[in-house]
């Protein structure tokens, strides 16, 4: 008996062990919308596309809307964005900070301190996704976003589309292509070492 219970204890430690201590997902999306051209200063015909990565509270998120391209990162010590491949990293605050992709299946509103109601159900990328209608955000939605609707998967939280406005009647639609649960290195998450934070640079640095 000892001998038996010993062999369990240790498959499920050897189990343990390798399952990953942070669930990872990502999610390619597009966004289309007047608040997508007025943040990029581009129309794009095709829409922004995204591909945001999120593990625990970290988060970075990939854009290209027309011939502009970035990337925006967000752990507990902040958020920042290198615009063009720049060598600088511009800090991002409130409505600019990306936001997370995955939401509490049953209070979805809590993290964006908003008053939501439920809504009619969609089947999204073979998902069945809930609805939920959003008020009063204050640039706490998705994308900065004050009102509108989110549809989350209800297995996993994560967001599968929305249609928003934000607090100056700007519009949004986002919509996820493709979602992957795949482990995502650590590294994805830190800026690149040839970048400098603004704020941190030495004086007299040169930005090319």
């Amino acid at each position: 008996m000892c001998i038996a219970l010993a062999s369990v204890l240790a498959t499920s430690a050897a189990v343990a062990a390798d399952e990953p201590k942070e669930k990872s997902y990502t999610v390619s999306a597009i966004g289309m919308g007047d608040g997508y051209r007025y943040a990029s200063k581009e129309e794009g015909k095709d829409g922004t596309a995204f591909t945001v990565r999120q593990k625990g509270d970290r988060l970075r998120m990939d854009i290209t809307a027309g011939s502009h391209h970035g990337t925006a990162w967000r752990d507990e010590k902040g958020s920042w964005m290198v615009a063009n491949d720049q060598p600088v990293a511009l800090p991002l605050s409130g409505k600019a900070m990306p936001k997370p992709i995955v939401y509490d299946v049953d209070a979805p509103c809590r993290a964006m301190s908003a008053t939501c109601s439920r809504t009619e159900p969609r089947l999204l990328l073979g998902h069945r996704a809930v609805g939920w209608e959003f008020r009063h955000a204050g640039g706490r939605g998705p994308d900065g976003t004050d009102n509108g609707t989110i549809w989350i998967d209800e297995d996993t939280g994560v967001l599968l589309e929305m249609r928003g406005d934000d607090v100056g009647n700007r519009h949004y639609e986002w919509h996820a292509l493709r979602v992957s649960y795949e482990a995502i290195p650590d590294g994805l998450f830190d800026l690149p070492s040839d970048v400098a934070k603004v704020g941190t640079m030495k004086p007299g640095t040169k930005v090319k």
